[in-house]
């Protein structure tokens, strides 16, 4: 099969893809690879579709032929390392993993996922470097910075490196509430606990529904001696418990 025909054979395939036409797109390319079994790139493409459609051996199959031919597109490599985790081939999968991460120009829509694949992994620095590179690309979002917070605490970095990560996420999202009451944990844990109580004293406490959040700041409230905020959640405790009855 000459080079136009690949090309032709690709972007067919990959506009039923793109579709969802799944069977259409491996008919399209097993027919073209029967005639070109070289053709990397339509090995790559079949890889995806089989993903996609949750043919794992398949998958990995394509892919690895399509790396004999071909780089593999650092989406490629990520699924070829899906697929191996989901093998059970854990040395492999890590392996991919690790190089992705190593890549300065890795694409923005695969930084949570390889920061998550290490973090399976127990590689948290590794992960936490990660999300360090995706905050630095994306500096007004908070996801990266508590994604840093997730695994420096699993790291067990000090709570007073912690602290300026998280007081810079609640700067981004001050109506984050999960991250106002992160704070404030991380504040009380270093014997903060005035401005951790401040802090809490401004969340709708009325509202709350986590039993394991309001006893968090009963003890803060409670610490700073804030008699008025330790009412209110006493009181947001008391109606959750009767809602419950």
């Amino acid at each position: 099969m000459g080079s136009t025909s690949t090309t032709d054979a690709y972007a067919l395939a990959e506009a039923k893809f793109l579709k969802g036409d799944f069977e259409g797109a491996r008919e399209t390319l097993d027919a073209a690879l029967s005639v070109d079994a070289d053709a990397g790139q339509l090995w790559e493409l079949l890889g995806m579709v089989a993903y996609a459609d949750s043919d794992i051996n398949g998958a990995v199959d394509a892919l690895e032929r399509a790396s004999m031919f071909v780089p593999l597109a650092n989406c490629s490599q990520f699924v070829l390392a899906l697929g191996y985790e989901k093998q059970h081939r854990d040395e492999p999968a890590y392996t991919i993993y690790r190089h992705l991460a190593a890549q300065r120009n890795l694409d923005d829509n695969l930084l949570e996922p390889v920061a998550r694949a290490l973090g399976r992994f127990d590689d948290c620095q590794g992960a936490l470097n990660v999300c360090r590179l995706a905050a630095r690309r994306s500096p007004d979002t908070t996801e990266p910075l508590m994604g840093m917070v997730f695994y420096m605490q699993r790291l067990g970095r000090p709570t007073e490196q912690i602290l300026p990560v998280l007081f810079q996420s609640l700067h981004l999202d001050p109506e984050d509430n999960d991250c106002r009451l992160a704070t404030a944990r991380a504040l009380h844990d270093c014997s903060r606990h005035e401005e951790a109580a401040y802090l809490l004293s401004q969340m709708p406490i009325e509202s709350c529904r986590c039993p394991s959040c309001l006893n968090s700041m009963q003890m803060i409230f409670a610490a700073a001696c804030d008699e008025e905020s330790l009412s209110r959640c006493l009181a947001a405790q008391q109606a959750l418990e009767e809602e419950a009855r």
